[in-house]
């Protein structure tokens, strides 16, 4: 795991938002926001579209995001 997360800084992930972010309230200290988006990895296009989901919870006053999940989407 420690190696994983060593790694991140490598990993050159850029993403633009296409259309509108959808927020969902799931309690008083949780959310999750899902948008589609395109980008690219380590400098190259990513070839389809992807629908992102995060969610952040809040602890000790400041948000966090939690979970994030990219899938490709079909054309």
């Amino acid at each position: 795991m420690a190696e994983q997360i060593a790694s991140l800084p490598e990993l050159k992930y850029t993403q633009t938002i296409i259309g509108s972010v959808k927020v969902e309230v799931l309690g008083p200290d949780t959310g999750m926001r899902t948008f589609t988006a395109h980008g690219t990895f380590m400098g190259k296009p990513i070839p389809s579209h992807v629908f992102a989901t995060s969610i952040v919870a809040r602890g000790d006053g400041v948000w966090r995001e939690r979970f994030y999940q990219v899938t490709p989407m079909r054309h």
